[in-house]
């Protein structure tokens, strides 16, 4: 017990905080999303795949989760000297061994959700938590609230992109195609399109609408070490092993004048 009071008193503290976020729903994110379903059938017929809105909860929550959005957010901050900083030389800014590149990227994304990230979808409301943890909590707030403007950001870009790949597609069945109808339902489809590209340009919380942003807690308030749980269970791990070995060695005393 003194040992683990010696270890909560010297640990270095580790901070926790969160963002609580809601996945934005197809509808709130497309303006014209009530008219998919009409223009399903005309994608069909120039040979567009149907159009889902620029929004899929699974594939938002995914992408959150996805290496290439930790490796960008790590890229960004200069995380890769912070994760492995005993390997990092700060005085002259490189890796103490000489001619080492530092740590693969498969290897920092690795610490990276080990030590730093959570994503975490709560089943009851649906809304999901993205919760950092660092030994500054100034710094972990501020990543934390980084992170999801970072997937955001991205998201957005890929539907702006998406969408402009299909009107440059439709531009293109408009000039071959001859029949009037036809003519008329792709400048349809393409105004559905320009009217996603609009709304995806102007909003900002593109896939996660922010909820609760994340605030640093207080110094004397860390996540790590719990100076109280770690006496209480360092102190019923002593108890039991106590029992233990009074146990062995009545054995082995009640064995020795036995013999």
């Amino acid at each position: 017990m003194l040992a683990a009071l010696a270890y909560s008193l010297t640990a270095e503290p580790v901070y926790r905080v969160s963002v609580l976020t809601k996945v934005v729903s197809g509808e709130e994110m497309d303006a014209v999303g009530q008219a998919f379903g009409s223009l399903n059938a005309i994608s069909g017929l120039v040979g567009l795949p149907a159009i889902r809105g620029n929004s899929d909860r699974t594939e938002s929550i995914a992408f959150l989760k996805s290496r290439s959005l930790a490796e960008d957010f790590i890229e960004s901050q200069g995380l890769r000297p912070l994760l492995f900083s005993s390997s990092w030389d700060p005085a002259n800014q490189r890796w103490k061994e000489p001619g080492i590149a530092g740590p693969g990227r498969g290897r920092t994304v690795r610490e990276f959700w080990k030590r730093i990230l959570r994503v975490e979808e709560e089943p009851a409301t649906g809304l999901v938590r993205v919760e950092f943890r660092w030994t500054d909590p100034v710094v972990a707030a501020d990543w934390a609230n980084k992170f999801v403007h970072l997937a955001n950001s991205r998201l957005q870009a890929r539907a702006i992109d998406f969408s402009k790949q299909r009107i440059r597609y439709l531009r293109e069945e408009l000039d071959r195609s001859e029949d009037i109808q036809l003519k008329q339902a792709i400048y349809r489809l393409m105004q559905t399109e320009i009217n996603s590209a609009m709304v995806a340009n102007v909003r900002k919380d593109f896939a996660f609408s922010i909820i609760d942003p994340a605030t640093p807690p207080d110094q004397d308030d860390p996540w790590w070490p719990r100076k109280l749980p770690i006496l209480v269970m360092t102190g019923v791990f002593s108890l039991l092993a106590a029992l233990g070995l009074l146990a062995v060695f009545n054995h082995v005393w009640r064995s020795d004048r036995q013999q």
